[in-house]
């Protein structure tokens, strides 16, 4: 590692920064959202998927107790004690690898962001643009996005949050993202990452992520659903045979969520996923089927026609001159050959 890895994180973390910035300024609440809890007393989430990296050319460095714990970590569980007004209670229980178990209490208000627990749980129902927090010391930031996101087998709506802060006095910057289910509020996902540079220039990368794997919350048999999803294929298409063609079914719905996404394309070929791609290696028209189906089998079916044409090899630029100078050669020749009779 040298300097330059230092000041490339720096300056694109500074960069993603000033868009962040932008956004927040730009993003304006047409009127106050209503900040409710969307989870109740007896809910569950399970994280797993720990991965902590961590990296220094510093020779006598100590790998930071953080980063030794995530990786030792096998899953934590957060359940829901208690639901009073805009705050919630919670117990988080790890698990390590090695069998020993922790427990703590914490809680956080989805008004404020005030307590132990503040970013693990916000508002049921927030969209891009709303502030995470109505009031306090986060109330400046703002959801980015809201995507389609797929945790322990369910691909749901999901509210994303991007923090970036550099001090460059400390040569730091530190970068973090959030992702929280849209109609719970709770945190299913997180990346937090940094550099630094000491006085004597020795340079520390690290980062930690860790993902929601279970809930009980829209999985299980005590789970009721019988609202059928719907499917939405997108618009009808016109490409080019060889063309890698993508096929998106992110605007497909569901009241809980959507398990499997099938596609069949018309021509034999057929795959798996929200959005995937494919290459028609023939002309024709192609009419191309959609299955979504939720989480306790309720199906739909949408379709959507593929009209391929045949790609035409282009003609080389240097033919252009090449066939007019040919062709003015000719003219030329018939013109000699008449004139000499």
């Amino acid at each position: 590692m040298n300097r330059r890895c230092i000041i490339i994180f720096l300056s694109l973390c500074l960069l993603t920064s000033i868009y962040a910035a932008d956004f927040s300024i730009t993003s304006v609440e047409a009127a106050p959202v209503p900040r409710t809890p969307g989870v109740k007393a007896g809910d569950k989430v399970r994280y797993g998927d720990f991965l902590a990296l961590w990296e220094t050319d510093y020779p006598d460095a100590i790998t930071p107790q953080n980063f030794l714990d995530a990786n030792n970590t096998l899953w934590v569980e957060d359940t829901v004690l208690e639901v009073s007004g805009s705050n919630i209670t919670y117990e988080t229980l790890t698990h390590y690898r090695n069998g020993t178990e922790k427990t703590r209490i914490s809680h956080v208000d989805v008004i404020t962001g005030s307590g132990s627990g503040n970013l693990s749980f916000v508002s049921a129902d927030l969209i891009a643009g709303d502030r995470i927090y109505a009031i306090g010391e986060l109330s400046e930031s703002r959801m980015n996005a809201t995507i389609p996101a797929t945790y322990a087998g369910l691909t749901r709506e999901t509210n994303l949050l991007n923090i970036t802060e550099v001090i460059l006095e400390f040569t730091t910057a530190f970068w973090s993202e959030f992702y929280w289910d849209k109609a719970t509020g709770f945190l299913v996902e997180h990346f937090w990452s940094y550099a630094k540079m000491d006085e004597q220039n020795y340079l520390a990368l690290g980062s930690i992520r860790y993902k929601m794997i279970d809930t009980n919350i829209w999985i299980g048999e005590h789970v009721q659903d019988d609202v059928t999803p719907v499917a939405v294929a997108g618009p009808d298409l016109t490409v080019d045979s060889g063309a890698n063609t993508t096929f998106d079914a992110s605007n497909s719905r569901d009241n809980i969520g959507i398990a499997r996404f099938a596609w069949d394309f018309g021509d034999g070929s057929t795959a798996t996923g929200m959005k995937v791609w494919h290459v028609y290696d023939r002309s024709g028209v192609f009419n191309v089927t959609l299955t979504v189906e939720d989480g306790k089998h309720n199906a739909d079916v949408d379709f959507l026609a593929v009209t391929v044409r045949s790609r035409e090899t282009p003609i080389p630029s240097w033919m252009g001159p090449v066939g007019l100078v040919l062709f003015l050669a000719i003219l030329v020749s018939i013109w000699i050959l008449l004139r000499r009779r």
